[in-house]
């Protein structure tokens, strides 16, 4: 995506030199569970089951998750700058099992499409 953000010559019928072509995603229609890969947080079924704030949900799928305790005024915020830098961080990461467990604390992964 950033190679046609920036743009590629290519050929084209219409002219004899080379034209400039660049592209991009415009607008995203899908379902819950799709947005949240491309946007770069892990399933709905992690600890950080929420897009829009950092609530922790200390249960699992397995042993049922616990929602109670909506003060939801009180729940810290996502915001896009911190999860750009946890993005980054998971991407720096030199180990798999750094990544991965960057990725548990964080509720989050690495997506190209938060450059």
């Amino acid at each position: 995506m950033n190679v046609l953000w920036n743009g590629v010559y290519l050929k084209s019928s219409v002219c004899r030199l080379p034209l400039h072509f660049r592209a991009a995603i415009a607008c995203i229609s899908c379902d819950v569970p799709a947005a949240r890969k491309l946007y770069g947080f892990n399933s709905h079924s992690s600890h950080y089951g929420c897009s829009k704030c950092f609530k922790f949900f200390p249960e699992n799928v397995k042993d049922s998750f616990d929602f109670s305790g909506f003060k939801m005024e009180e729940w810290p915020k996502q915001d896009m700058r911190s999860h750009k830098r946890r993005a980054r961080e998971l991407l720096r990461a030199k180990t798999k099992a750094e990544r991965d467990r960057l990725s548990k604390r964080y509720g989050l992964y690495y997506s190209v499409l938060l450059e």
